[in-house]
């Protein structure tokens, strides 16, 4: 190799050059840098002390060059600091950057005639060790003819035999703008430059270059091959540096618009979008929804005017992809609420359903509609004049099941988030009709999308006076009232009643005096029947009452105030309003020693003394007038009676000396000494043996004019529909009985309610689960 050094004669005379020779050399240098634009500084120093490049370069240069200093470590560096008199900690590394970055590349091109890579392949890059030996190795080795691998024939004049070079142990060319792997502690480091290439004399391409640390994808895609550049490749800005990760560039891909970059980012995330939905977030990535979105709106308009033109299908591809992404992304909740920020999403949404209707591609459509049943929970519509919504309401005469099924979604989820109340007062007759036809499938997809937009639908009262004017109501009512046992599964429940045994006594009953009927007149219906049956009734899991003999008991006692012809409320209320009454009560149906089947009341039975609207128990005064009937008045508490028994020994025109509380013989005659007024006092005295106890549990049995005895089980047969976690109605039998309650609440429903009541309690009865929601539904009838 030709020596070209710039200080050729001066290092060979180990002489410090003359200053017009150092004024040349600095020249040159900064005018080679210059062309390299590497950042140039005219002083540079260490700790204040200035370091003369010209001598730093001769010092290095008869040491043997950069690779050689670095041999040993720091030692060398430290030795060159001390013979240029430069002070502080960590001189040694200082000086050697500072020498890297001036002057390793006049090196390569001054000393070892070699060609120095780009700037940011060697001076700014972080990659330091073996730097001559490597690009000799690539510029003075002779390339072998391979495909995909760069083999280099090395030649040792030291070695007669030399061993063959084999493609696999061969070091890349991409291994030049690598990190080199630390050398082994036991590993012989050679004095020659090309010993290095081979040491401890084996062939692995690891032990001579360092290899590139290849991480692995956030996904595995044949999309991104990671290849080598071919060995005659030219150094390039960036070759070999690591870039940004995959989804960044991606991301970049897609806001550059340019096809091949689209098309290749599009590619990379429909994968991801599929194979790693929960971690593909799209607010972690800016702009990249914007992209999609107006990436899916320019393709679709050009699809409009290339329909008859060669680059259609290109558009047409892009257009699926966009929206295909778009779709797997907005699965995610996250996701679909990011979007929904993006501008003009619906007029987006709306121009892609038009375009694929127009151009007839159904998959398109599908994602589509995708795309607009997961959004509509997040935007908001505003005027039934929006052309989304009006073309969603067109799709609701769709034949095909698919699409049909993503309107009715949307236009319900729609529907529900919209404050103004315009929406879905405005279909036509037409479309509604086929939406009745709709419950009649056993389709539960089908079912339930249609029941999801009625419900929406019959919120409005408009909408509820409208259908129920229609011919086809009835279709409607009948196919609700079948849906609300829709796919029941058949229960049984274990009761234990006691046994009921007739008999003819019905003793020991109080009634509630007229004072307190007509204090209850005040109250209106439901409430007042709730009122009297906590009056007159307990609660008590383990008894029962016959709902016609509680019912006749109410009307009984509403008649001595208000008359028989005016009851406030149904009896099919009255007997739900138990529940309210008494929270663990149920209407059932129980077998009876009299009757195969007998409705009831679970858990409730009537108190022996009823109550007040105060909470305190009756008490009937048994006091005999002289000569005349027991009193037989009703007081409320014994404070009440006490004072009332008073009042009946006052008003008594001689002083008594007997007790005259029913059959009670006790008697205090007067003897000498004990005044009149003391023996009146005395028997008041007595009279508080006769007060009642506090309330006991000794009731009367729960079903009028009947005792029980041992208990029996019974096995209720139920229809359950399907429920949450928590036991509560859900899916297609709860949303039939709310279409339903929807319909009986206004005062044409109020017809149709007598005509299915009947049907509907029946099916409370069965199915529990949707119980309380038919009592909605019977409570709210005008």
């Amino acid at each position: 190799m030709q020596n070209t050094s710039f200080f050729k004669e001066d290092l060979a005379s180990s002489e410090l050059p003359h200053l017009s020779t150092k004024s040349r050399f600095l020249a040159s240098l900064f005018t080679f840098l210059a062309e390299r634009r590497v950042p140039l500084s005219y002083d540079v120093s260490i700790a204040g002390r200035p370091v003369c490049l010209c001598t730093l370069y001769r010092k290095v240069s008869e040491l043997g060059g950069y690779d050689e200093v670095c041999k040993s470590g720091n030692e060398q560096w430290k030795n060159i600091a001390q013979s240029l008199d430069l002070p502080g900690p960590n001189v040694g590394r200082k000086l050697a950057s500072i020498y890297f970055h001036y002057l390793i590349a006049w090196e390569l091109k001054d000393k070892w005639d070699l060609t120095p890579p780009h700037v940011d392949l060697l001076e700014n890059s972080n990659y330091r060790d073996h730097i001559v030996d490597r690009i000799k190795a690539l510029e003075e080795k002779p390339v072998a003819e391979a495909k995909d691998a760069i083999a280099f024939t090395i030649k040792d004049t030291n070695e007669v035999n030399p061993p063959a070079a084999s493609m696999h142990n061969l070091p890349s060319i991409r291994s030049f703008y690598e990190n080199d792997t630390e050398t082994s502690n036991n590993q012989k480091k050679s004095s020659t430059p090309f010993d290095t290439l081979l040491p401890n004399n084996m062939y692995f391409a690891s032990s001579t270059l360092p290899t590139a640390q290849i991480r692995a994808l956030p996904l595995p895609s044949t999309l991104n091959k990671l290849t080598q550049p071919p060995a005659a490749a030219t150094p390039k800005l960036g070759m070999g540096l690591p870039g940004p990760p995959l989804l960044v560039r991606v991301s970049l891909a897609m806001k550059s618009n340019f096809p091949d970059e689209v098309d290749w980012a599009l590619g990379h995330l429909i994968k991801i979008s599929f194979e790693r939905s929960q971690e593909f977030k799209l607010k972690r990535l800016p702009g990249l929804a914007e992209c999609l979105m107006e990436g899916l709106r320019q393709q679709i308009t050009r699809l409009h005017y290339y329909q008859h033109e060669d680059t259609y299908y290109e558009h047409l591809d892009r257009a699926l992809a966009a929206a295909l992404v778009l779709r797997n992304a907005v699965l995610n909740l996250e996701n679909a609420q990011h979007v929904a920020l993006s501008s003009h999403v619906a007029d987006i949404l709306e121009l892609g359903v038009r375009c694929a209707l127009e151009v007839k591609c159904t998959e398109l459509l599908q994602y589509i509609l995708d795309i607009a049943e997961l959004e509509a929970s997040y935007i908001s519509i505003t005027s039934e004049k929006n052309e989304l919504y009006k073309t969603l309401c067109r799709l609701l005469k769709s034949q095909d099941r698919s699409i049909l099924i993503a309107a009715l979604r949307t236009l319900a989820r729609l529907a529900l988030n919209d404050d103004n109340n315009r929406l879905l007062q405005d279909i036509d007759d037409e479309a509604i009709g086929r939406v009745i036809m709709l419950t009649a499938t056993e389709d539960e997809e089908v079912i339930g999308a249609t029941l999801d937009l009625l419900y929406q639908y019959t919120t409005y009262r408009s909408n509820t006076q409208a259908l129920l004017r229609r011919s086809d109501v009835w279709t409607l009512v009948e196919h609700l009232i079948r849906l609300m046992l829709f796919q029941a599964q058949e229960r049984y429940m274990a009761i234990h009643l006691p046994t009921l045994n007739a008999s003819s006594e019905n003793t020991g009953y109080v009634g509630l005096p007229l004072s307190e009927l007509q204090q209850l007149l005040s109250v209106q219906e439901p409430e007042r029947c709730i009122r009297w049956m906590r009056m007159c009734f307990d609660a008590n899991p383990k008894d029962c009452v016959l709902q016609t003999d509680i019912w006749q008991l109410y009307c009984s006692n509403m008649e001595k105030i208000q008359g028989s012809s005016q009851m406030g409320i149904s009896p099919a209320d009255f007997i739900k309003v138990s529940s309210h009454a008494f929270p663990n009560a149920r209407a059932m149906t129980v077998a009876t020693p009299k009757q195969p089947v007998e409705y009831v009341i679970n858990g409730i039975r009537r108190r022996r003394v009823p109550l007040s609207l105060q909470g305190e128990r009756f008490e009937t005064c048994l006091w005999k007038h002289t000569n005349g009937p027991i009193c037989g008045a009703q007081l409320a508490g014994p404070s009440a009676l006490y004072a009332h028994v008073q009042q009946h020994i006052a008003s008594m025109p001689t002083v008594p000396t007997t007790c005259q509380w029913a059959n009670c013989n006790y008697s205090r005659l007067p003897s000498n000494g004990v005044a009149g007024r003391a023996i009146a006092a005395g028997i008041v005295a007595h009279m508080l043996t006769h007060l009642p106890p506090p309330p006991s549990k000794d009731l009367l049995p729960s079903i009028f004019g009947r005792q029980t005895s041992a208990t029996k089980d019974f096995r209720v047969p139920l229809l359950q529909t399907a429920v949450d976690e928590r036991g509560d109605a859900t899916g297609t039998a709860l949303t039939a009985t709310l279409v339903l309650r929807n319909l009986v609440r206004s005062k044409q429903g109020r017809i149709l309610f007598t005509v299915i009541e009947r049907r509907v309690i029946n099916i409370s009865t069965v199915n529990p689960s949707i119980a309380p929601y038919i009592s909605e539904m019977l409570l709210g009838q005008p």
